[in-house]
């Protein structure tokens, strides 16, 4: 949530090693729809002794009329 937007994110399934696909939907403050944006990511894997780095991804679509965009990563390290 930031002070105009509300942020949804639901991957639509497990995230595992390999490519994952996540739902991000945005709504304004009065719970409308926010749409024809393109949202920017940056996915980071977080690892043991807090090392942390970014992985590859595709990008976000372009909210549609419910505000909804589908986001790309693929982790590169599975998780144990």
């Amino acid at each position: 949530m930031s002070t105009n937007y509300q942020f949804e994110l639901t991957p639509q399934s497990m995230p595992m090693k390999g490519k994952s696909v996540f739902n991000l939907k945005i709504t304004d403050n009065s719970d409308s729809a926010v749409v024809d944006i393109t949202p920017t990511m940056l996915p980071m894997m977080y690892m043991a002794n807090e090392h942390i780095h970014s992985t590859p991804h595709t990008g976000c679509t372009k909210t549609n009329a419910q505000g909804l965009s589908e986001c790309t990563s693929y982790f590169v390290m599975p998780s144990w």
